[in-house]
């Protein structure tokens, strides 16, 4: 019963259909759910992980390793750390890469990506050499053929949101694979992006022609030095035939740029028939502030050029064919350009139009330089902001119109041109004008310029050229001469070109005419003619130039403009005219330059000189082969050098590099192109007028000179001949004189050579008198230079008390120089050295050798001997032998007998060590050292130095022998630096010691060191010390003078003195100062004083010395003195007589009194009384000597004073009161003449 089968139930087909439909949709579904669910478990992930790799590492080239895959594939999938190689070089790795989609999308035909982001990801592309990236190896090509027909994709994309945070990408050749280089432009061989990040939206409707897209966000750091991008955002749409660009913001570190534009009715994508782009309608605005010109250098290094931030903002609507600029604003620091225009049929070229007009627009010139930073564009900074009243342009590039009104600081300028270059000849018409122009800034000349101007012609080819232009500029100043007429006007045709030039100015008034020829291009013509009538020379030089009134003709014909063909004859005349007063009734200067048929003749005849080119010859080719012997000259001196020389030492040789032989054959072969034969002579003649336009100064010169030049196709030989009688240049202070003056000059050389073995020069020089500031007699010397060995003979008289002989020979054929001299004397008043026997130098590598150097004096000798150097070893030995003190002080020194010293000199000197730490010892001696037949002992010094210290023991001994208690004492330890090259530096930072003891020391030897002082007599004691630094020197110690007396010279009197100097510190104190009258003297006096001094290292800051009494100043016994000025004369000073130096100002004030029975006479001189007129010596020139001897004499003599005056003159300013009372009465007798016992008293 319980297993009964019930009664089976029939079911229509319809139901067993529709539960058939229902069983398989719920087995899919739970199909897919556990689909589903598998897909989110980690082993399928990892499944799908290891698949994903399998198949790709399988199928490409490459290896692809992803560490972990979240997610689902359906909805969000994330891979992590993702890694792809291609043969060792890892192209992609991203540290996470996340794609979410949604699927119920696709049922609408739609690509939905809701969020693409790449994370921490670094792109790696390599190219070869070819240009191929490495990725392109990744997939093998597919043997395949394309599928020709493309395919309609009728599907929808659309991203929500893409992402890319910490991207890196390099494109890179191999050769750049690792480089970290920056670079001021970009390097597509090493392009290298760093922190990319982006942010956009995007939908496309291919199908449609549809798209969209919108950038959030946009930065990047490439590899450029002057480019970051901090941010770029804006709006992309397409849409069918309309295209626009809103709200597009970059902005890098250094600009800011914001752009909309928009183009209709043209499709930029797919095909638009029957509708050009040149009619679509377009708009744009931009604004760019700021804007640096290094971030566009960055990708295009041809904008190099500009520099700096502009400011720009442009609008502009319609078509290619017409472009409406509605504004156009480029602004600088300080300039503006502002414009509005329209542009036409810009597609075609030159034949686009263009109508553009500039208002409110100025420049200032050095934003426009800064702006050209490479061009170094002229800056004229007195014409100030250039201000543009109005600019148009209207035209096409080659046909057009302009127009300019320009304001400046130094006047204005209005232009207007028409140019037409469409035809064969260039057509033009320009008119210009200026009014208050001041052309300073460009010429250097102050004006004031007042002009209308036009040009209006055909044709620019002198041939061809049919053209008229005039200038006109009356009322204008230039260089503040007023012009009351300025005309110029040239009217060229047919090949003839007229012009005319006239002027009026002042008094002065010119013409210039040319009528140039040029209907043979080849052999041109002109005839000129120009005339200048009252010229003052002061309207050029202002007030101070040389009043004059001149009248110029010059008129002259010619052929040719190339210097080698030109034919030229021209005269100058200078007629009834006067400078500086002086007429000049007529003078000529004519240019004759011909070709003759075998030769080249240049004459220039004047008044002033003859000069004569005659030969074979062209100025370029003369000028190209003196200049190329001049630098193989220089090359050959050069190279010498270099074989004597270190090559260290040549830092500032400027010399060639000699080594290079095919730099020596590229200067024969650029300069010997044909050969020269040339003459040349000058022929000095009157120099009257030069002397006259030099003002104060006078130009005398008789002689000549001539030569010749020739050269061959590897050589040149010259010679110069001078003969000049005289030669005088005076201006009133200094002269430049030479009196029978002598050259014959000879060279040759080979231009092939590159050393002085080919060089022959001999040179005969001979002078009786130069004088150059000094005088020079009898100067004479022979040279002759071939086989690199110079005979010299030499011979001079220098200021009559110096003589020099020299005769020898110089040898510098190897690596050294030697001199070997057979004769060499030397004389100095009386005082003569000659050579005892032959003398041997020689100079090698810095060295300077003394193989054999003996100077002799009677049995006198002065020995040098071993070597100096400039960089090694010195080993230099000094000896004088014997030297008479005699002889040196009467013959050398010119003093006279009983001014004269005695005594027996013998040194010895000694210099060692290295040059830039040299080592000295030298030994002087004077024996029996005698002065005014008194006898003063020995005289001994020890001077040494070492380590920059130069050490002295001088001691000055009473006695013959070095033993005996010494008079004097000096000794001192001083910080020098006398390496050669350092040329003896005082060290003033370190320390310093001197030392200077005396005990009862002779005054009688120093008598001759004080002006005006006879037979000084007395005894000195002194004790003083120096210490410290030379920058802080400490003195201390005393000095005293005692029983001391001497004969002043200007008045035969006799006076005793005493002193006692202290010295503290900067401080010297002055005291028991007296002087007083013999005892012999009649109404004698004494005056006594003290006071002090202040200085700092032994220069006087501050001075205080008083005196006061009496003291007898003449009497009958100064007559032997001074025959013209003697007497009694005693003062006595009422207060102290006080002298002061304060801040570097003198002061003296004394307060006098005349003592009783004061009387002078004054006897002036015969001469004194000579008529003045007796001083003018009437003179009659001789042809055979036109310069008398007395009178350059006379003329060196006030040369050297004038001189003396201006070195002397005095700096320190003097301040003197003095007040003088007589006592009783005075008397002066002033002689008029002895002859006829006349004479004039007063009281």
């Amino acid at each position: 019963m319980f297993f009964r089968k019930g009664k089976k139930v029939k079911r229509p087909l319809y139901r067993r259909i529709i539960n058939a439909f229902i069983y398989f949709g719920v087995g899919l579904i739970a199909l897919w759910m556990i689909g589903f669910a598998i897909t989110q478990t980690s082993t399928f992930r990892n499944w799908l992980r290891e698949t994903v790799i399998e198949q790709v590492n399988s199928s490409t080239n490459g290896q692809l390793f992803i560490e972990r895959i979240d997610g689902t594939i359906f909805t969000s999938l994330i891979l992590n750390n993702t890694t792809l190689t291609l043969e060792g070089d890892t192209i992609l790795n991203a540290g996470k890469i996340e794609v979410k989609t949604s699927p119920l999308k696709a049922l609408f035909k739609i690509i939905y990506f809701r969020k693409i982001e790449i994370k921490d990801a670094t792109v790696a592309l390599l190219k070869d050499e070819n240009g191929e990236l490495n990725i392109s190896k990744l997939v093998a090509s597919s043997e395949e053929p394309e599928d020709e027909e493309p395919s309609e994709f009728s599907w929808k994309l659309q991203m929500a949101d893409l992402t890319l945070s910490g991207v890196d990408i390099k494109l890179q050749s191999y050769n750049y694979k690792n480089s970290n280089a920056f670079y001021d432009v970009i390097n597509f061989d090493d392009l290298r992006v760093n922190d990319l990040n982006l942010s956009l939206a995007a939908f496309a409707d291919i199908k449609g022609n549809e798209f969209d897209i919108t950038i959030n966000n946009f930065s990047a750091r490439p590899n450029l030095n002057y480019f970051k991008l901090n941010d770029l955002s804006g709006k992309f749409l397409l849409i069918d035939d309309k295209a626009g660009i809103t709200d597009l913001n970059l902005v890098t570190d250094r600009s800011q740029i914001s752009i909309s534009a928009a183009i209709s009715d043209y499709k930029l994508l797919g095909e638009d028939k029957g509708r050009k782009i040149e009619d679509a309608f377009m708009r744009v605005d931009l604004a760019a502030t700021d804007f640096n010109f290094d971030n566009l250098t960055s990708f295009i290094d041809a904008t190099y050029l500009l520099k700096g931030d502009v400011t720009t903002h442009v609008s502009a609507s319609g078509s290619l064919n017409n472009l409406n600029l509605e504004k156009l604003i480029v602004e600088l620091q300080d300039s503006r350009l502002e414009a509005t225009g329209k542009l036409e049929h810009i597609t075609r070229g030159d034949k686009m139009t263009i109508n553009t007009v500039f208002t409110n627009s100025y420049i200032n010139q050095n934003d426009a330089n800064n702006l050209l930073h490479t061009i170094e564009l002229p800056v004229y900074e007195e014409l100030g902001r250039l201000t543009f009243d109005s600019l148009s342009y209207a035209g096409s590039p080659l046909n057009f119109a302009s127009g300019i009104k320009l304001k400046t600081d130094k006047g204005n300028i209005i232009a207007s041109a028409k140019l037409n270059l469409e035809r064969d000849e260039f057509e033009y018409d320009i008119v210009i004008g200026t009014r208050n122009f001041d052309i300073f800034p460009f010429a250097g000349v102050t004006s004031d310029l007042n002009s209308e101007g036009s040009l209006t012609g055909v044709g620019l080819s002198p041939g061809n050229i049919s053209a008229k232009f005039k200038l006109n500029a009356d009322g204008s100043t230039i260089d503040d001469n007023y012009f009351q007429n300025l005309d110029i006007e040239a009217d060229g045709s047919n090949g003839i070109i007229k012009t005319a030039l006239s002027f009026v100015s002042g008094n002065a008034d010119g013409s210039i005419n040319i009528d140039l020829d040029m209907t043979d291009e080849s052999k041109p013509s002109y005839i000129f003619a120009a005339g200048l009538n009252g010229f003052d020379i002061r309207s050029l030089s202002g007030e101070s130039g040389i009043p004059s009134d001149l009248n110029f003709f010059l008129e002259g014909e010619g052929e040719n403009f190339d210097q080698d063909d030109l034919k030229l004859f021209a005269s100058l005349i200078i007629d009834n005219s006067t400078i500086r007063g002086l007429t000049i009734d007529s003078t000529r200067a004519i240019v004759d330059i011909r070709n003759e048929t075998d030769q080249r003749v240049i004459n220039v005849i004047s008044d002033l000189a003859d000069i004569t080119l005659s030969g074979n010859f062209k100025i370029a080719d003369l000028v190209s082969i003196i200049s190329t012997e001049s630098k193989v000259f220089s090359n050959a001196i050069a190279n010498k050098i270099r074989h004597i020389q270190p090559q260290s030492s040549l830092d500032n040789v400027n010399a060639y590099n000699l080594q290079d032989e095919k730099y020596n054959k590229e200067l024969v072969a650029d300069s010997f192109n044909s050969e020269i034969d040339l003459y040349y002579a000058l022929e000095f003649k009157d120099f009257n007028l030069l002397s006259l336009i030099l003002g104060g100064s006078e130009i005398e010169i008789d002689g000549e000179l001539y030569g010749k030049i020739t050269t061959f196709p590897d050589s040149i030989a010259a010679d110069l001949f001078t003969n000049l009688s005289y030669f005088k240049f005076w201006d009133g202070k200094e002269l430049i004189y030479f009196s029978q003056f002598d050259l014959e000059f000879s060279f040759a050389n080979k231009l092939s050579s590159t050393n002085l073995t080919d060089l022959e020069t001999d040179i005969s020089l001979k002078a009786r008198k130069v004088f150059l500031g000094s005088e020079f007699e009898n100067l004479f010397l022979e040279l002759d230079f071939k086989n690199n060995l110079a005979a010299i003979d030499f011979d001079i008289i220098f200021e009559e008390i110096i003589k020099t002989k020299i005769d020898g020979v110089v040898n510098i054929s190897g690596d050294k120089v030697s001199v070997l001299l057979d004769n060499l004397f030397f004389s100095y008043n009386d005082y003569t050295l000659v050579n005892k026997n032959n003398i041997d130098l020689s100079y090698y590598k810095n060295q300077i050798n003394f193989n054999k150097f003996t100077l002799a004096h009677n049995l006198e000798e002065i020995i040098l001997s071993g070597t100096l150097s400039t960089e090694g070893q010195h080993s230099l030995s000094l000896n004088l032998n014997n030297i008479e003190g005699k002889d040196l002080s009467e013959g050398f020194l010119g003093l006279p007998p009983h001014e004269s010293f005695h005594g027996l000199i013998n040194l010895s000197a000694h210099l060692n060590g290295v040059a830039g730490l040299p080592e000295l010892n030298l030994d002087l001696n004077i024996d029996s050292l005698t002065y005014k037949e008194q006898s003063h002992g020995l005289l001994t010094s020890s001077i040494s130095y070492a380590n920059q210290q130069l050490t002295a023991d001088i001691k000055l001994v009473k006695g013959v022998l070095q033993n005996d208690k010494p008079k004097l004492i000096i000794t001192g330890k001083i910080p020098i630096d006398l390496a050669l090259k350092r040329g003896g530096t005082l060290l003033r930072d370190k320390d310093v010691f001197l030392s200077l003891k005396a005990e009862d020391l002779e005054l009688a030897p120093f008598g001759g060191i004080v002006p005006e002082i006879q037979q000084l007599q007395g005894k000195i004691n002194a004790e003083v010390r120096a210490t410290g630094t030379l920058e802080d020197l400490n003195t201390f110690g005393f000095v005293n003078i005692s029983d001391a007396f001497f004969i002043l010279q200007a008045n035969r009197l006799t006076y005793y003195m005493g002193l006692d100097l202290n010295f503290d510190d900067d401080r010297v104190e002055l005291s028991d100062l007296f002087i007083k009258n013999s005892d012999e003297t009649k109404d004698g006096g004494t005056l006594t004083g003290e006071g002090y001094l202040i200085h700092r290292n032994f220069l006087t800051s501050e001075i205080d010395i008083s005196v006061n009494g009496m003291l007898k100043l003449l009497s009958k016994s100064s007559r032997s003195a001074n025959p013209s000025l003697y007497g009694d004369l005693v003062i006595e000073t009422r207060d102290d007589l006080i002298y002061k130096l304060d801040k570097n100002q003198n002061y003296l004030i004394a307060d006098l009194i005349l003592k009783k029975g004061a009387n002078i006479t004054f006897s002036p001189t015969k001469s004194a009384f000579t008529n003045e007129t007796d001083k003018f010596v009437y003179r009659i020139k001789s042809e055979a000597d036109s310069i008398d001897d007395k009178e350059i004499d006379s003329l060196i003599i006030f040369s050297e004073s004038v001189s003396k005056e201006l070195r002397a003159s005095s700096k320190t300013p003097f301040d003197i009161d003095i007040k003088i009372e007589v006592e009783d009465e005075a008397r002066m007798e002033f002689i008029l003449s002895r002859e006829f016992n006349q004479s004039l008293t007063a009281y």
